[in-house]
């Protein structure tokens, strides 16, 4: 463990380390049983999925603190910008959505969004485990793979928006 680090003890911060982990696994089941569905409090479950989804990652860099390898923190970074924007779909077209006054390309894109979701957060959680971010040993070609799932899903996230904008059905 590096000197430089808060944690004087590795077994707190594994013990720490477990609680966004958890949040985050717990989130990601959330999204995965209420995507496409369209009502009310499935829509609210995903809203509050992908929350927690960020509320974990924050935590997780939190606990990482001080950050020495950059390059480990940059796959975080994009996860948290695809989220958010995600958010913002389901808070801007909540109506839509809640209504299911969706097209059904809606829960197509969806579907590859949390599929390419999990890929990326799989990969980051498994060299994550018992590991801090300046300790974790992800190859340069992972680092690379988890960019260019993060431009698919920024590319996945435009269409979900065009979809929810502009091919809307009355219900």
């Amino acid at each position: 463990m590096s000197s430089n680090n808060i944690f004087s003890d590795i077994t707190l911060y594994e013990n720490l380390i477990q609680i966004p982990t958890s949040v985050i696994y717990t989130c990601f089941i959330i999204i995965l049983l209420t995507t496409g569905v369209s009502d009310e409090n499935s829509v609210f479950a995903l809203i509050s999925g992908y929350s927690g989804i960020l509320i974990g990652i924050i935590f997780i860099i939190v606990l990482n603190m001080p950050i020495t390898k950059y390059l480990y923190i940059f796959p975080f970074i994009f996860i948290m910008i695809l989220v958010s924007l995600e958010l913002a779909l389901l808070i801007k077209y909540w109506n839509r959505i809640s209504n299911g006054q969706v097209s059904s390309y809606y829960k197509s894109f969806s579907n590859m969004f949390v599929f390419f979701l999990a890929i990326q957060m799989s990969t980051l959680m498994y060299h994550l485990s018992n590991k801090k971010m300046d300790k974790m040993d992800i190859s340069y070609k992972t680092i690379c793979l988890l960019h260019t799932f993060s431009v698919i899903n920024f590319f996945i996230i435009i269409i979900i928006g065009i979809v929810l904008r502009y091919y809307y059905t009355q219900g």
